[in-house]
């Protein structure tokens, strides 16, 4: 991370401009300094002090520059200027909005209190107006380092303070994290100059509900003790909502003795019901492990890839969870990451790695739960799709009477599948799926509901 400590004068505030350091021409200027700049996308505040000013006449303005979306003030139009305490230091919130914490540049100036600053809104210029009324303007870069994996953007944390999870240290170092030739994702907790060093990745992206899969190449029943390798979702905004955190970890948290190295997690966990602790045994060379996230439920699943996914057997891991902790979407993020427990190295002082052979996304018709005239339903049903014929949206009612593993999928005349609507382990009850097909030609379509040994299908017709 580069910080530049400038003094006025007129130059272009583009963000991509190539900046020099420049000493003020008197040791008894004032100076506006960085005491802490966040990691890139944290939700910390931002720090600093002033030197050579009486603070009460002086106050600070930030700005921030998002790729993509330009510069922004901080924290708020409605607090456009922040204040400087007694003892010179600041502090100001500038994650209070969208992609906040991707930040690439951020820039404070130092002016005088009654000073109306610019209020920026995504500016691609800072007014020039800032540099000549600035006493002091400190200038800082984020540089993070981004990886392509199964298509899709992910940033590397890089953090050099003891932090969470674990109190630990994370490195975005390629022995930490890397994708070899063959598009598999390395994380590996590494040992560099007598410190310990985790890795995590980030999406880039948020991408709602859906179905999550990971799937992965090592065997994680024999994953250290005091390694955890988490596969989660996390919105740093959502503080208030346990941060839209859904867990699926592997770790046996320090006790080389506990079988249960396995759990799902909706947050937070120490409600009861709120988690489902597991063993994993040996999972071979491949395993595939799965979140049905929606808004009525929360659907995981693990299991081997010699294993046939569509039954549940004493050989797969799911849960259900329907409880009232089930998170709305809002800017959630998915994660994996391996770090160590309570900042425990290794008991065998040997590296730790995992191998993540793919990732996939897939978003879910929204299903909802009816309620049913039955008090215990007693068997499964597909219903006739309403209204129908459709144009260019339907209704598809269905009911299990026990938890299983459930299908809906469509198909043309020719027999070629043109979407899945549904493929997740459920709760016995009554649902509806909605099904647009505002991209699908005028015809007849076939759609199925296949439950364990149970197949029903019936016919639509979409007029366009």
């Amino acid at each position: 991370m580069l910080v530049f400590l400038l003094y006025p004068g007129n130059f272009n505030s583009y963000a991509d401009q190539n900046w020099r350091e420049v000493s003020p021409p008197s040791t008894n200027n004032p100076v506006i300094e960085f005491t802490f700049v966040p990691a890139f996308g944290s939700s910390k505040n931002l720090k600093g002090r002033v030197r050579n000013v009486n603070t009460k006449n002086f106050k600070v303005a930030v700005y921030i520059f998002v790729e993509g979306a330009g510069w922004w003030i901080k924290p708020r139009f409605t607090q456009a200027l922040t204040t400087i305490q007694p003892d010179s230091t600041w502090s100001v919130d500038i994650t209070t909005g969208g992609n906040d914490r991707f930040t690439t540049r951020i820039r404070a100036f130092l002016v005088h209190d009654g000073f109306s600053p610019p209020l920026a809104d995504g500016l691609d210029l800072l007014p020039d107006a800032l540099n000549k009324v600035a006493a002091a303007i400190v200038d800082t870069r984020r540089n993070p380092r981004f990886i392509k994996f199964s298509g899709y953007q992910w940033w590397v944390k890089n953090d050099e303070k003891l932090t969470n999870p674990g109190n630990n240290l994370f490195s975005d170092h390629n022995e930490n994290v890397w994708v070899d030739a063959e598009d598999n994702l390395h994380l590996k907790i590494v040992k560099r100059n007598d410190n310990w060093f985790c890795s995590e990745v980030i999406l880039t992206e948020s991408l709602g509900y859906g179905r999550y899969s990971f799937e992965i190449s090592t065997n994680l029943s024999e994953i250290n003790e005091n390694a955890v390798l988490g596969l989660f979702s996390w919105d740093n905004d959502a503080i208030n909502k346990n941060n839209n955190e859904i867990d699926i970890e592997f770790s046996r948290w320090g006790n080389i003795q506990d079988s249960m190295n396995a759990q799902y997690v909706v947050q937070p966990s120490n409600i009861p019901g709120n988690i489902k602790r597991w063993k994993v045994s040996n999972t071979g060379s491949s395993s595939t492990h799965r979140i049905n996230w929606t808004s009525e439920s929360i659907n995981f699943l693990s299991f081997n890839n010699n294993r046939k996914v569509e039954t549940l057997s004493s050989n797969i891991n799911s849960w259900s969870y329907v409880g009232p902790n089930i998170p709305n979407r809002a800017r959630e993020t998915t994660r994996i990451n391996l770090w160590l427990f309570d900042s425990q190295p290794p008991s065998n002082e040997d590296e730790v790695e995992i191998v993540i052979t793919d990732f996939k996304f897939s978003p879910f018709a929204p299903t909802i739960r009816v309620e049913s005239k039955e008090d215990v339903i007693s068997s499964y049903a597909l219903m006739q799709n309403y209204p129908n014929p459709f144009n260019p949206t339907t209704f598809i009612k269905y009911q299990i009477p026990e938890l299983g593993f459930i299908t809906i999928k469509v198909f043309d005349l020719t027999g070629k599948e043109v979407r899945t609507l549904l493929s997740e382990v459920s709760p016995a009850g009554s649902y509806e799926v909605e099904f647009k097909a505002k991209e699908l030609p005028s015809g007849i379509y076939f759609y199925y509901l296949e439950a364990g040994d149970f197949i029903e299908i019936r016919k639509m017709v979409l007029i366009q």
